[in-house]
This record gives structure tokens, sequence and C-alpha cells, in this order.
């Protein structure tokens, strides 16, 4: 077999030094080439990190090492002796992130399943859930060759565990909370890796050539109903799932992936291979059976961890119940594929074989000698005429299917055992399956072959069905989320083994922004939710700002080597001009609109807390004499415009300097003198009244991972003071995460570091409510604003409230919404993550008209019956679950009140 020392790496032939060792022939015919790498972002869109392989050239390989791979056979040939791993092996290379080239002339794709949890809904969903399926199966013609590959692999957390120990390496403060913490996190992901097993449903898709194979994606692609949509995988996925196809016993992938294509170019060596025979030897090095593998009689294969035994489903029910297929294909351990081809009825022979079909099973019905038979002929009968009626009408598609269960289990004796046990367990339910006397060879090839070369090598007629029944069989009824940098969070309420491993700062083609919100009663785990997610984001080194009322913070972010804070006290200068815009593609910070967004700031400061409306005189007042006082201060200063977010915090003015100001320029307009005196007035009272919090420079060091704000005692002081301050306080913190960001961002576009190692923040503002009370809408739009840069720069803020409809000042009771209330749906609406715990009945309306159709019927009903710590959970344009939040004792003693 070939060696998986991932083929030490290649030496450029120009470059000198000491020759290699003469490499080691394997199976492939050819030596065992290394290859350079260097580790790239797939894509800016994407948060995961592959190999991309350059082409160094190698000594010229002999000849006699090139071997072309042999063609596939039509005879079925049931003795293993002198076969070699690479004649089990169905592909020959990656062409492109989309396609793969396969013996025998085919190219494919796999795209992935989004899975439901619809067996528990309402009629009506259920009902919708197998018409959107119908709907695609329906969409395919006779040429279309695709494969559903159902895994129940246990679930591969590798990846998981690695982000978590490499992020170790970014956490400041160690503290012994954290360690224990970190130690029970990898406890967790072994305790997933061994005892819960994760089903994924996969489609093949097969063509002859690539134009084709990107019209059926397409087409496939646009069957996207409320409960059945199908989307694209990462090269890196499909490779990984390759692997796991080849490896059934194997559970870690290996985390060096080899994605060398067509597009992206190999190293030189195996490019002459793919250039004269087609097939790339280091990619088949990665995906074959590691162990090897070989025939161990005429009925099972041995891999080197195990044996593997298939199953042929031949018998279906011919009457079923919906959702069937979860007896079926969700089978509770072993893989399963449905090799599907639409049946061609266009000709005179359909109609031949269903006038042939009817015929049949009337005279079965005449002739049956008892009462089952009768009842079982007229089954057959009515079944065959509905089938005929439907599909000559054109309603319908007739479907052939060859189903396969493969069968996997360590030793010779348990494979037999757990084959029987998966044939009693079919026979219970009316099915049966049976293994094929000396047929192993096509049955596993079966694994990876279209429907159509399958045929050719053993032609049988797979079983017939209606496109209906098998829309009927829904097998996508399934729940649960694991991104690959994910900690473990909690487990899917409707699904036996589903979990949820989730970060809320993963980043695909779906998902590109961290914002959120977390609404929930008293009682039923919202703060506990704010809390959980900052000790997750603790353990991997990012940052978390709460905004919290109370002390409840105090003891979290002690144990999370982090600092807690009384708002009523942190001195912040809100004329400080900070870094609040960035350049999208460069992402450095923008001087000058920053310097301009600040100066809308400080207006909306000043407006907030002197209880100014928007649009009075006095604020055109204010906004007339700003600028100019800043150009003024700038000169005088001799501040340079192009570093005006960095100086350092004594150099920017203070609100008395700005009264000061205006006190000389009071009587350059005698028609403003009387709104130029109360404007005078006001800020007066602002800076002597409440000087500690108006009139200080800027004097805290954020240097710790972790910030609990206390807001309650500056709550005391009233509406006013509380939103002008808090504004500020987002602004404080939105800086230091923009100028941490902007480095970033440069790191990012030079590649200087992975992408295993950028730090991220969360703002997160509880009791958000408070602020709409204020009646203001540019905080609400600036702080919306502020979301969308945020993105730029690593972060996102997350808000949090009991009430949904407190955040709705102004709606009224038939729904309209005033100006504060859209400026709160338009923030709301944009949020890429919704946590929405328990909620009175009497919200039902207004979440439906927040979330849309992005959150079910079902779902906004189940809210109001959610228990503690429950939650439904939404990812904007991706998926809705419903999920409890798994929180330890420890944790709970730590995290206090306020669930």
């Amino acid at each position: 077999m070939i060696t998986d020392k991932r083929l030490e790496a290649l030496k450029n032939k120009s470059s000198g030094g000491t020759e290699p060792p003469e490499p080691k022939k394997t199976d492939l015919g050819v030596t065992n080439v290394g290859h350079v790498c260097e580790e790239l972002p797939v894509s800016k869109a994407e948060d995961e990190t592959i190999k991309i392989h350059k082409s160094p050239k190698i000594k010229k390989l002999k000849k006699s090492l090139f071997k072309k791979l042999p063609k596939a056979s039509k005879k079925n040939d049931s003795n293993s002796v002198g076969r070699t791993t690479l004649d089990w092996i169905r592909y020959n290379r990656i062409i492109d992130e989309n396609t793969f080239s396969m013996r025998d002339g085919y190219v494919t794709d796999f795209l992935a399943f989004k899975t439901y949890p619809v067996q528990d809904s309402t009629e009506d969903i259920k009902r919708i859930a197998i018409r959107d399926f119908w709907s695609m199966l329906r969409g395919l013609s006779s040429s279309d060759d695709i494969k559903i590959i159902f895994t129940n692999y246990s679930e591969d957390v590798s990846m998981n565990v690695e982000y978590l120990k490499k992020r170790q390496a970014l956490v400041k403060y160690r503290t012994p909370y954290i360690e224990r913490e970190f130690q029970h996190a990898l406890s967790q992901f072994d305790e997933i890796g061994h005892d819960r097993q994760s089903f994924k449903p996969f489609l093949q898709i097969f063509a002859k050539d690539q134009d084709d194979l990107d019209h059926l994606r397409e087409n496939i692609l646009d069957y996207s109903g409320s409960y059945f949509a199908l989307s694209q995988v990462s090269l890196a996925d499909k490779v990984r799932l390759i692997f796991k196809l080849h490896n059934p016993g194997t559970v870690t992938v290996p985390s060096d992936l080899y994605v060398g294509s067509d597009t992206v170019g190999r190293p030189e060596g195996a490019q002459e291979i793919v250039d004269k025979h087609e097939y790339d030897p280091i990619f088949l090095s990665q995906i074959q059976p590691q162990g090897g593998v070989s025939q161990a009689d005429n009925e099972i294969i041995r891999y080197g961890d195990g044996y593997l035994k298939v199953l042929h489903l031949y018998k279906y029910r011919v009457t079923n119940d919906a959702f069937w297929g979860q007896d079926v294909f969700q089978n509770s351990k072993y893989l399963v594929t449905a090799d599907v081809k639409t049946v061609n009825t266009d000709g005179k022979g359909t109609r031949k074989n269903f006038n042939s079909a009817i015929t049949e099973h009337s005279d079965a019905m005449t002739k049956a000698r008892n009462f089952q038979d009768k009842t079982e002929a007229a089954i057959n009968y009515n079944s065959v005429k509905e089938s005929a009626e439907a599909i000559t009408s054109g309603e319908e598609t007739m479907k052939q299917l060859h189903t396969r269960i493969y069968v996997f289990e360590p030793t010779r004796e348990e494979v037999i055992s757990a084959a029987e046990r998966v044939r009693e367990k079919f026979q219970k339910r009316s099915f049966d399956a049976i293994s094929f006397v000396d047929e192993i060879d096509d049955e596993v090839k079966g694994l990876f072959d279209p429907f159509a070369v399958q045929n050719d090598n053993r032609p049988r007629k797979g079983q017939e069905m209606r496109g209906l029944s098998l829309a009927g069989s829904y097998p996508f009824n399934y729940s649960q989320l694991i991104d690959p940098t994910g900690m473990y969070t909690g487990y899917a309420l409707y699904s036996e083994t589903g979990i949820v491993c989730l970060d809320t700062f993963h980043k695909d083609k779906e998902r590109k922004s961290y914002n959120g919100i977390i609404v929930g009663g008293q009682g039923y785990g919202k703060t506990t939710a704010i809390k959980f997610e900052a000790k997750k984001n603790t353990l991997v080194g990012n940052y978390s700002y709460l905004f919290l009322d109370g002390q409840e913070g105090v003891r979290l972010a002690e144990e999370l080597g982090g600092e807690s804070v009384n708002a009523r006290y942190l001195p912040v200068n809100w004329f400080q001009i900070f870094a609040a815009n960035v350049d999208e593609t460069s992402g450095k910070i923008l001087e000058q609109a920053s310097f301009d967004t600040n100066l809308n700031r400080i207006q909306t400061t000043f407006m907030i807390a002197k209880n100014i409306e928007q649009g009075d005189y006095l604020m055109d007042l204010f906004e007339k004499y700003l600028r100019p006082f800043y150009e003024f201060w700038i000169d005088a200063n001799a501040l340079p415009m192009d570093t005006i977010t960095q100086q350092d915090p004594h150099k920017y003015p203070l609100a008395a300097d700005f009264l000061a100001y205006l006190e000389e320029h009071r009587d350059d307009s005698p028609a403003d003198s009387v709104a130029m005196n109360q404007l005078i007035t006001k800020l007066d009272n602002l800076v002597t009244s409440r000087g500690e919090i108006f009139n200080q420079y800027s004097s805290y060091s954020f240097e710790r991972q972790v910030y609990a704000f206390n807001m309650k005692d500056l709550s005391s002081l009233g509406d006013s003071t509380y939103n002008a301050q808090f504004y500020t306080l987002v602004a404080l913190i939105t800086n230091e995460v923009m100028q941490r960001g902007e480095i970033q961002k440069y790191q990012f576009d030079n590649n200087t570091k992975s992408n295993d190692e950028y730090q991220f923040s969360s703002i997160v503002i509880d009791e958000f409510h408070k602020l709409v009370t204020s009646k203001n809408v540019l905080l609400i739009n600036q702080l919306a604003e502020l979301s969308r840069e945020l993105r730029k720069m690593f972060g996102g803020i997350w808000v949090a409230t009991q009430h949904l409809a407190d955040c709705f000042p102004d709606k009224s009771s038939d729904g309209q919404l005033g100006e504060m209330s859209k400026a709160v749906m338009a923030m709301f609406q944009s949020t890429t993550y919704r946590f929405l715990f328990n909620q009175d009945e009497s919200a039902r309306q207004l979440i439906k008209q927040v979330f849309g159709e992005s959150i079910s019927d079902k779902d906004v009903k189940d809210i109001s019956e959610l228990k503690e710590g429950q939650c439904v959970f939404n990812i904007r344009g991706v998926t809705t679950l419903q999920f409890a939040m798994q929180i330890s004792a420890s944790d709970l003693s730590i995290f206090g009140g306020g669930r």
C-alpha cells in the first residue's frame, strides 16, 4: 500500500544540498514523492486553513515507475490474489474545488443536505417538508446520476480539540478556573468522539464532463424549500468525507489535508504523473485505506482495523408511513447509501410494463387462496394502478433505488453478528436486506461508483418506487450544529444524538458577521448564556466586554482573569476622538471618517445627556461651533489629522474647553444670543454638576481579556446620564477593538498569521431596553453602524433583553412601528445569531414580525413552552434548532444569579 508519511518534502533540483534517499515504491507504481506547502486561507470568506501545494522541481523519476491506472473490468473478479490497494480506489484526482475526477471517465461533487427536525412538527409542516423533497426528485431527469450518502460516524471533533489547544497560547491570564475548564472542555470532546454518533446526509452527483456536472449542481441547488435545502461543501470537508468513505473504522482524519488540484497546482512530480496518467499519487495516498484492504471471503472485506460486510436492501414495504426513511437510512450506527436513478417513462415500454404488472396483480387477487394473500395482492394492484396513472400523466416520476448498508466492526465475528442484527431490524419493519454472495467487490465499489457504472459492471434493476414514495421517507429529520472551532455548548432537543458546538466567530460563505441578540424572561437563561459565551471566548483567547446590570459579572471576571469595573466611576472623555471607521479592503482605520463620526457621536451624547429633542435649534448651534472648535484645537496643539484617533488621551479637549470656546463666541451673532445662552447654560450644568462623568480625561487601560461593567450605579443617575455615558463607553471599547483589529487585518492580508491565531472581540449589552427608553433614534442607528464597522475588525455587538416587546416602545396595537421601533427592528434583523429563551405567548406575533420566515411558526409557538436553559437558536439564513445549553454545576456557582 501507499505509505502515509505524507510523502517527504520535494527537493528542488537546482537548490543543491543533500540528495534525498531513494524513495520507496508504492502500489501506484510511482515513488513516494513529497510536497512543499504553505498555509493560506481557503479564501477571505472562509475561516479554515488547508494546504495549498506549490510545484517545486524534483529529480527525474524513472520511466519504469510510471504505471497507468488499470481500466475497470466489467466482469466481477472475486479472487483478490494479486490485487493492490489501488484497485479499491475509484478516484483519480481533484480538478477544482467543485470537481473530482473518477475512474471510468466520470466527474463528481458533493453537496450537503440541511437537516430539519420536522417529524415532531405540525401536520402542515410535515406535508411541506415532504413536498419540498419531492420537488427536487421530480426535477431529476433520466440522465441525472445521484447517490445519497447517510453517514453515521462517531463525531470527529479532532479539529475542535486541535483549535482549543492551539488557542491556549493566546490566553493572557491562566487562572485555576481557566485551567480546570480547559481540561473539562477536552474531556467533553473526548466523550463526544467516543460516545456520540453524528448523522450527516450528503448528495453525491455524477456526470461525464464538468459542464454537465455544473448544470446538474446548479439545478439541484435551485430546489430549496422551507424544510428542504442543499448547500455546497468546502473542499476540505469533501476530502475528509472521501477519506472516511475509504476508512470506515477511522474516526480521526489527518489534519494536514492535501488539496492539490488542476487549478491551484501540485508538486511537480505529482503533476507529471497527472499529465501522463490523469491521477494524483499524493491525493490517492491520502484517501486510501490507511491499513490496507483485501477480500477476506466472498462476503466480507478486511481493512487494517476491522471487517466490512455489505447488506443490499432488496425488499421495501408496499405502503409506508411518512418519515419511513428514519428506519432505513438513519441507521443508528452504520453508513447507508442510496443510488437513485430516474426511470425514462416516455417510451411504449413503460406503458407495457405497467399493463403487465396490473394484470399480474389482478390475477393474483383472483387466485388468492386466503384473505391475507388477497389483501396483499389488492394493495399491490392499487399501488401499481395509482403509479401508472400519475406517471403517464406526467405528474409523477418513477425511481430505481439501490440501497446498501455498510456494516463495519473490529472483528469478523462481530461484523457477522452485527449484519444479522441489522437484517432482523429491517425484517421487523417488513423490509429485508441480504449480502450477495461473490459480489462483495462490486458492492464495495457501489459505495463510490455512479448508478450507471454499477449497472455496467453488474446489470441489476434497482427497486422501483414513485418519487412521492421516496420523498415520503424524508430522511433529514435531525438537528445538530458543530462548528470546527466551536466548543461544546449543549444538546439538540429533538435529536437523539444531536449536539451543538458553537463558535459565534465562525466565518464561511453564509455566516459573515458576528452580531447577535439574546432574549429571555427572568430565570430562563439569558444572563447565563451571556456569561457562558464569555467563558468560552476566554478559553480560546478572545476578548469579552460585558455591560451588565449590577454585580453579576464580578465573580466571573475575577475567575477568568479579567476585571470588573463600576461604570459610574470610569473616567472616559466623551470629547476624545475614537477609532470608528475602517477601510473594508485594507483594514486601516479611516482617520478623517472616524473624526466625522465622532463629531456626530459627541452631538448625540450631548443631546441625550440634556434630553434635547432631535431637530431642536440648540443642536444646530452645537454642531455649528463644534467643528470649528476642533479645527482650532488641532491647530493649536499640532495634532496630525492622519493619526487623530491615536493621540495621548490628555491631548484631546474636554467639555470644559468647548464650553470656554462657546463663551468666547457668545456674542458672535445677536440673532443667536438667546439660543447661545441656553446652550452655554446646559453645557455648563453638565460640566459642573456631572463633571466626574462628563469632564474627565480617559485614563483606563484595557489590558485584560474580560471586562464586566457594572451599570447599576450609573443607571441610578437617570436615563439621560446613563444613556449618554453608556454611548461613550461603547465608543471607548470600540476604539480598543478597532486598534487591535487594524493590526490583525494587516497580518491577515500579508499572511503573517494563520487563521487560528486571530483574536475576536464581543461587546455585549444586557438590559438593552434601557437604551431604547431614551427614545433617541440616533443612538440606536449609530450602534447599528458600529456593529457593521466591527465586523471588519474581528468584532461584534450583542444585545440582550428580558422581553422583546420592551424594545419596541412606539409600536402600535395594530403592529405599526414608530421611528424608534423601526430603528430597533433594523438592528435586530441584521443580527446573525438569535438566542430566544422563554417568552410569553403574547410575544409570538412580535417575534414573527421581527424575525420573519427565518423562524418557523412551530418554533415561535414552542418558545413559550421552553424550560430553563432551553432556547430556539437561529443563525440568519442558515439554520434554526432548539437546544438546551449544558451548564455545569461549577459554572453555575460562578455565574451566580441572573439566569
